[in-house]
C-alpha cells in the first residue's frame, strides 16, 4: 500500500464528504425547493393581469354594444373608484338622453365583466313620456326631475307599502314583495337628494311593466323624479346594486357640469 500524508488523508476524506452530499441533493430536490416557486408566483401575477384586463375589455365591448354612452362609462368606472361606495362590484348608469322606449339602465358588473340593460322611467318634470328634455334646474324642490351625477345607494334594500305590490295594468299581473333602494347625491350639486330632504329612490311601478310598453309603443310613463324599473327584474337589480354601489345619472356623453 502506498504511503500518504496526514494532508493528503484529510484531502481525501474532505473530497468523499463533499461526494456523499451532492449525490444526497437530486435535480428534483433542487428544481423543488427554488425554481417552481418563483415560476408560479410569475404566472400567478401575469394571469391575474391578463384576466384583469380582460374583464375590463368584455365589459367595455358589451357596453358599446348594448348602446351605452361609452364617455359617460369611463367616467363612472373611474367614480367608482373612490372610497365613497362600499359596494363597488356594480355601477348602475341611467342614460336620460335616450328615448324611454330604449333599455337605457345599465348594471354593470365589474366582477364577471358583464353588462345588462333595462327599461327605466325618469321624472315628468324632464320632459314628456318619449325622452327628456329639460335638464337644468333639478335641485330645486318639487321640480320632479331626475337627478345627474353620481349618486349612492344608502344602505340594503327596504320594502315600502307603497311599491310592495305592482299590478301590470295591461295584462294584470301582479307582482309581490318588491323592495326599494335610497339613493342619496355625493356631490355638492346633488347632495339634497337624501331621505331627509328630496327624497328620490329606485323603486318600480306600473307604468314600466310589460303590458304598458306594448299599449303605449314601447314607451314609458314618466315619475315624480325617481328611476323606475319594471317589477319583473326590479328586485335582482335592486339587490345587486344595495350597500353604497355608483349610481351615475347621465346626458348621454356630455359632462355633469354642462347642466349645472
Amino acid at each position: 500500500m502506498k504511503n500518504t500524508t496526514p494532508l493528503q488523508t484529510l484531502l481525501a476524506l474532505t473530497l468523499l464528504a463533499m461526494t456523499l452530499l451532492t449525490s444526497s441533493l437530486t435535480p428534483t430536490d433542487v428544481r423543488a425547493d427554488v425554481r417552481p416557486k418563483v415560476r408560479t408566483e410569475n404566472i400567478s401575477q401575469t394571469f391575474s393581469n391578463a384576466f384583469s384586463g380582460e374583464l375590463h375589455l368584455r365589459l367595455l365591448t358589451e357596453a358599446r354594444r348594448l348602446g351605452a354612452p361609452m364617455k359617460a362609462v369611463h367616467r363612472a368606472l373611474n367614480e367608482a373608484r373612490s372610497e365613497t361606495y362600499t359596494n363597488r362590484n356594480v355601477i348602475g348608469l341611467f342614460d336620460l338622453s335616450q328615448t324611454s322606449n330604449k333599455k337605457r339602465f345599465y348594471l354593470l358588473d365589474l366582477q364577471h365583466g358583464t353588462v345588462s340593460a333595462y327599461h327605466c322611467a325618469h321624472g315628468r318634470g324632464n320632459g314628456g313620456n318619449l325622452r327628456a328634455t329639460r335638464f337644468r334646474g333639478f335641485q330645486a324642490g318639487n321640480s320632479d326631475m331626475t337627478p345627474l351625477g353620481a349618486l349612492r345607494t344608502a344602505g340594503d334594500v327596504e320594502r315600502h307599502e307603497h311599491y310592495e305590490v305592482v299590478q301590470d295594468r295591461y295584462n294584470s299581473t301582479t307582482y309581490r314583495d318588491l323592495v326599494i333602494l335610497d339613493l342619496e347625491g355625493v356631490k355638492s350639486y346633488n347632495q339634497r337628494f337624501n331621505r331627509h330632504d328630496l327624497w328620490v329612490i329606485l323603486h318600480a311601478n306600473w307604468y314600466v311593466t310589460g303590458g304598458y310598453r306594448r299599449s303605449f309603443s314601447g314607451l314609458l310613463g314618466r315619475s315624480k323624479g325617481c328611476l323606475v324599473l319594471d317589477p319583473k327584474y326590479s328586485n335582482q337589480v335592486f339587490h345587486r346594486l344595495a350597500g353604497g354601489a355608483l349610481i351615475y345619472i347621465t346626458v348621454g356623453d356630455h359632462p355633469i357640469e354642462n347642466y349645472l
